[in-house]
């Protein structure tokens, strides 16, 4: 009798071929199964999409705070390590290059001669100082100041949680504006800008709109540092403010941490754009539902109408977790997870 041909483990070779054969079916059917699914949680955690209208600009948007905090330092220390080292170094070598050079010049001269000596000794102690005392000045100055600002730079963000400058404010880990990374529109010509800030200050913060590449800018203002961490909007109606159609600008929220330098400035930023909308998109905006208006606002790239929107929404339900669960989603979007953590506290 013949007998049946077998493969490992003495599987009959019928069997191997048509568990072969049905196993791409069933991966198949399992693929599509877990995409229905997938699909499905999806439809029921619809978030709101943003599509920036620029998706290959570069970033404009700039945050204060923990993300810079060790770079500002070390800039700002070395900026200003190398500024007083070069000066104090040229200033130093200078003078004691001139003094020792006159004081020698004049001594020898006293010896070889009155009339030479003396000539000789200005003409050389003057030239060897000022060479000396700026070679010196600078090197010193450039070593110290960097060494120095570094050291400091880190030193200063890594040890102090509230990134204090030389005592002289303390203010908040994070303040960032509310906005697209890169320039985001808005079809209101006098828009409500959203802003985050990580904790309470007791100062005047200060608010600056600046038009395109124009030297003054539009408006600058002061408002009341927060009492807590949240999010807080600023109304260019409230300033008699409007936008120009299709010009860019670029608003500020800043803490003076010192008046004397303005370079030390914690700061935020970012641009915006008035475009208005064509008459079908007007009348798609009219037409949908208020609880559903910032997802249309996202999806036709107007960042700046969809987190008004959504804040509008909130601050009338402040209870209502699925709304700040959308809010979260363009948070996260825009990268400002600062700020979507802290919604999430509120969940």
């Amino acid at each position: 009798m013949k007998q049946e041909k077998k493969f490992g483990y003495g599987v009959p070779a019928v069997i191997l071929l048509a568990f072969t054969l049905c196993l791409p079916a069933s991966a198949i059917a399992v693929e599509q199964s877990v995409a229905q699914d997938v699909s499905a949680i999806s439809a029921a955690d619809e978030m709101p999409v943003y599509h920036s209208p620029i998706t290959d600009g570069e970033k404009l948007r700039r945050e204060a705070g923990e993300k810079t905090g060790i770079s500002r330092g070390v800039t700002r220390g070395v900026t200003r390590g190398v500024t007083r080292g070069v000066t104090r170094g040229i200033t130093r070598g200078v003078t004691r290059g001139v003094t020792r050079g006159v004081t020698r010049g004049i001594t020898r001269g006293v010896t070889r001669g009155v009339t030479r000596g003396v000539t000789r000794g200005i003409t050389r102690g003057v030239t060897r100082g000022v060479t000396r005392g700026i070679t010196r000045g600078v090197t010193r100055g450039v070593t110290r100041g960097i060494t120095r600002g570094v050291t400091r730079g880190v030193t200063r963000v890594l040890t102090r949680g509230e990134m204090t400058e030389d005592a002289v404010v303390k203010y908040p880990a994070m303040m960032t504006p509310l906005a697209s990374q890169q320039t985001g529109f808005t079809t209101e010509s006098q828009p409500v800008l959203q802003w985050y800030i990580s904790g309470s200050y007791e100062g005047q913060i200060e608010f600056t709109l600046n038009e395109g590449e124009s030297p003054d800018p539009v408006l600058v203002t002061e408002i009341e540092g927060p009492a807590q961490e949240g999010i807080y909007q600023i109304n260019l109606a409230d300033y008699n403010v409007s936008l120009k159609p299709n010009t860019e600008y670029e608003w500020f929220v800043v803490i003076v941490t010192n008046p004397f330098e303005r370079s030390a400035d914690f700061l935020g930023s970012a641009t915006i754009r008035y475009v208005e909308p064509s008459d079908a998109l007007k009348n798609e905006i009219a037409a949908t539902p208020a609880e559903k208006r910032h997802f249309l606002y996202a999806d036709k790239g107007y960042w700046y109408d969809a987190i008004e929107h959504i804040y509008g929404l909130i601050a009338a339900d402040p209870k209502n977790s699925r709304l700040r669960e959308e809010r979260i989603s363009l948070l996260r979007q825009a990268d400002l997870s600062a700020a979507a953590a802290y919604d999430g506290k509120n969940i």
